[in-house]
């Protein structure tokens, strides 16, 4: 099956231990979590299994093996793991050379110069700034999408835009408008997407990256995730189409 300049990551719902928990003292205040983010993992291959019933084509995924409690992959060294573990560091160096690996091989394939990358994550949230939500889109205030601004700046809010489109299948999202985009926020885009999104210079300048967080009700049962799965999978093939 020929690929598709769409990668997947899940960062957060991986089983396997190393020698040594993360230290919460390597980590500045508000940043350390040893709780996986349930069922992200599976939800994660049901989407890409939807994008290729609806592409015809083969996504990329860098899903992590390892456990939050010892490997957090959306951190940034030292607090991503204790420096003394080997076996954690190779995994979290794994994780992040396949990234790029990735994110290298896509690009050249496409003519626009363009690919993207999907975080996918949980949240404990059900709720921010007062609107009841099921999903949390980030995007460090629209600087992860940058390569996609510049090709069209009207794109990611537009009758295509990611965000409407989550609202047209009737998903409650955050920011649900383009003036909540540029707020301070909780979850508005992590190490990942803040590592290789498109403000960055090359070679990810091409790459529109994007941070989905799910609630729990929704990740938390088999029936829930695959609805889901299949409502989001078509959203974000509808907004990718046009530039893969």
């Amino acid at each position: 099956m020929p690929r598709i300049n769409l990668l997947f990551t899940c960062p957060h719902n991986g089983t396997q231990h190393t020698d040594k928990v993360r230290n919460k003292d390597n980590c500045d205040p508000g940043e350390f979590s040893i709780d996986n983010d349930i069922g992200t993992a599976d939800l994660t291959e049901r989407i890409i299994t939807h994008i290729r019933r609806l592409s015809g084509k083969d996504p990329y995924k860098q899903i992590a093996v390892v456990d939050r409690e010892y490997v957090d992959h959306n951190r940034e060294a030292p607090c991503a793991y204790e420096v003394s573990d080997l076996q954690a560091q190779t995994a979290y160096d794994k994780y992040h050379n396949g990234i790029l690996e990735i994110i290298e091989e896509m690009l050249p394939q496409n003519e626009n110069g363009i690919a993207f990358l999907f975080d996918i994550h949980g949240t404990e949230k059900v709720e921010v700034k007062g609107n009841f939500i099921e999903v949390i889109v980030g995007t460090d205030k629209g600087h992860s999408r940058q390569s996609l601004t510049e090709i069209d700046p009207d794109y990611f809010w537009g009758p295509h835009g990611l965000i409407p489109l989550f609202k047209k299948k009737g998903i409650r999202v955050f920011p649900s408008n383009q003036s909540g985009e540029i707020v301070d926020f909780e979850l508005d885009g992590g190490y990942t997407i803040q590592k290789y999104g498109s403000s960055q210079p090359q070679p990810r300048k091409g790459l529109v990256a994007i941070q989905i967080e799910v609630i729990r009700s929704i990740r938390g049962g088999m029936y829930c995730r695959e609805k889901f799965a299949a409502d989001i999978a078509d959203c974000i093939w509808s907004f990718v189409y046009p530039f893969i």
